[in-house]
């Protein structure tokens, strides 16, 4: 049996033979010749390939290598620049809306020692919730005057400078509380004192609280100063929840269906130690919203309302 030496041997003596008939033929050279057989074979087997559908392989150069080495670094490198900027973007995002949410819980958490705080101010025993049925966010803290016209700026200095500061005392018979306090000051009210004001007003059925219309406060401090009095105002009644006017309107024909108690505009009030006639009065003389007289009740109806009385 012959050797794999034999059998190369005669492999090479064949092909030498073939490109020696072809030189014969043609009168080429021995190398062209060879050179014609590998492209003849090349043909051969592209021809084979596509019948096949099978495409042939191409074998790529050092310089094509080098070349598709550099193309990948570069999309690599492109491709890592692109990631870090998605996960910037997105920890920055992550960052804001911490930032923003860190910003709405510690709002709330504000909000909440308020609430503490003025509670602890009053030392009331009541354990219900109190529901706030309107924010006071847009009632005006601007003291206005339709009748007040600053033309300057000098005017609006010394108006400033020379009104008075308000202070008013308040206590409320039905819940126990009472205060005292400043709820006007060079030219602004004061949100905090208003607040309060708010709280001792709270519908006492339901624990409910409604901004108190500052222009019933003012109403208070100008009976006081014309009445001459230091002493606090009873609150008979202050806000009135919807569900409470409705309830006492069953009870008596005297509650108005849209009373103003309903939008802290009105309050009913009795004063130690003075005539509920008297009391009526002063408010009339006042010649400011609305004036109601009930000596059977004893108290004393005032309200932001139109310039009007009954009662009397």
């Amino acid at each position: 049996m012959p050797n794999e030496i034999d059998l190369s041997s005669r492999r090479k003596f064949l092909k030498n033979i073939t490109f020696g008939s072809l030189l014969f033929l043609t009168g080429t050279q021995i190398a062209n010749a060879k050179a014609k057989h590998i492209v003849e074979r090349k043909v051969i087997t592209r021809k084979i390939a596509e019948k096949s559908n099978v495409k042939p392989v191409a074998v790529a150069s050092k310089g094509h290598q080098k070349l598709k080495a550099a193309i990948t670094n570069r999309l690599a490198k492109k491709s890592e620049s692109h990631d870090k900027k998605l996960v910037a973007v997105h920890t920055s995002s992550k960052t804001k809306i911490k930032t923003e949410s860190h910003h709405i819980a510690k709002n709330a958490h504000h909000e909440t020692i308020k609430t503490h705080k003025l509670a602890d101010a009053h030392h009331h025993n009541d354990t219900r919730h109190h529901k706030v049925i309107a924010s006071n966010s847009k009632r005006s803290v601007m003291y206005r005057d339709n009748a007040l016209i600053l033309d300057t700026r000098e005017e609006r200095q010394l108006f400033v400078q020379h009104i008075p500061s308000k202070m008013i005392a308040l206590q409320n018979p039905h819940t126990g509380d009472h205060l005292k306090l400043t709820y006007f000051e060079r030219g602004l009210y004061i949100e905090d004192a208003l607040q309060e004001i708010d709280f001792i007003f709270r519908d006492h059925h339901t624990g409910d609280i409604h901004p108190v219309d500052p222009a019933l406060l003012d109403q208070l401090y100008e009976l006081k100063l014309s009445l001459n009095v230091s002493r606090p105002f009873n609150i008979v009644s202050g806000y009135r929840s919807p569900e409470t006017n409705a309830n006492l309107r069953r009870h008596s024909d005297g509650v108005a269906k849209n009373s103003l108690h309903m939008q802290g505009r009105a309050i009913d009030i009795r004063l130690d130690g003075y005539d509920t006639r008297t009391i009526r009065d002063a408010a009339l003389a006042m010649q400011r919203g609305g004036v109601g007289y009930y000596p059977d009740s004893n108290f004393v109806h005032i309200d932001t309302g139109n310039i009007r009385s009954w009662g009397v």
